[in-house]
């Protein structure tokens, strides 16, 4: 019975941890398109005016990557389990 206790304890303790790397993973994503995202802005203003980046025919489906990059993102931010202070819950 022990055993049994002990295993369970590891594999609740091996899935939170698992839960929390899928989670920070997830966040980290999001954050490289939001940065990405922000980089090709800058590279496009007139402050900089990157001819290579803004006048490149592939920009438009960089762009378009990224922005599917950041729904992908929030959708799956949307099905890890959190609390109300946004730390991934732990298991029941």
């Amino acid at each position: 019975m022990y055993e049994e206790a002990e295993r369970e304890a590891n594999r609740t303790m091996q899935t939170e941890n698992l839960r929390a790397d899928l989670h920070s993973a997830i966040r980290e994503i999001r954050m490289l398109a939001l940065k990405a995202e922000a980089a090709i802005t800058q590279l496009k203003s007139p402050a900089v005016y990157d001819v290579d980046t803004a006048e490149s025919p592939d920009i438009p489906y960089v762009e378009s990557f990224i922005r599917d990059i950041r729904k992908a993102g929030i959708a799956a931010h949307a099905i890890l389990p959190f609390d109300s202070n946004g730390d991934v819950r732990p298991l029941r």
